[in-house]
């Protein structure tokens, strides 16, 4: 799998919001992110959380992201946020996409650097299936 062209628009976006299914209701949990001009999301996480249990059970998740890194009152009217669909898939640690989108992220997220030293460290891929919001 080669490395998909990241949106240098959404530099400035540190954070969405990752929507999987839970038993009986929606889940959400704010994550650092990057995404491609194809719409899709790469995020981090633990393998002991309850995010990343729910998407080894279900991988059709949605992730949002608004524009509150550039958000101003004055344009206040305009749609500012987009609701990505699809399936997400775990990303092999020993990938060579593991490691260049690593490199991305960090350069996006610096922050994020000490949790890419955590040996059990899993990166998942939201490959976009349909933009639900804003309708296209």
């Amino acid at each position: 799998t080669t490395t998909p062209v990241m949106d240098d628009e959404e530099h400035d976006n540190k954070v969405g919001v990752l929507i999987t299914k839970a038993q009986s209701q929606p889940h959400t949990t704010v994550m650092a992110f990057l995404s491609s001009t194809y719409d899709d999301v790469f995020f981090i996480t633990l393998p002991q959380t309850f995010k990343s249990s729910l998407m080894k059970r279900d991988n059709q998740c949605y992730f949002a992201i608004d524009n509150r890194a550039s958000f101003t009152f004055e344009n206040y009217v305009e749609w500012n946020y987009s609701i990505i669909a699809g399936k997400v898939h775990q990303i092999a640690s020993d990938s060579a996409l593991f490691n260049e989108v690593r490199e991305l992220f960090i350069s996006k997220n610096p922050w994020e650097v000490g949790f890419f030293s955590h040996p059990d460290i899993e990166m998942y891929h939201l490959k976009a299936e349909k933009v639900v919001c804003p309708k296209r």
